[in-house]
């Protein structure tokens, strides 16, 4: 079955732009994160990682220090645990 679809322009979105500023606390070396249902989101950075915690405005307000290069972190929805992805064995961080 072939489906007809109207002809016209492609439908896009307004452009966006961002502003580039320097990520205090995150100078180097950062790998994916998340964020809390609090809006802040976690970025590990460098090696051995140190956890940025921001706030949605991009404040850092936390720092998580560990012994080893983390690859991706993700925060339970709460902020009260955070899961640390590494070349190793995976790990859970609580408060």
């Amino acid at each position: 079955m072939v489906a007809a679809f109207a002809s016209g322009a492609p439908a896009s979105a307004a452009p966006v732009s961002y502003e580039s500023r320097a990520w205090v606390g995150c100078e180097g070396g950062y790998n994916s994160g998340s964020f809390d249902d609090a809006g802040r989101t976690y970025i590990p950075c460098g090696s051995p990682t140190t956890i940025g915690i921001y706030d949605p405005g991009g404040a850092l307000v936390d720092r998580v220090e560990l012994d080893v290069f983390a690859t991706d972190v993700a925060p339970t929805a709460d902020g009260a645990s955070i899961y640390v992805a590494t070349t190793g064995a995976p790990f859970r961080l609580t408060k």
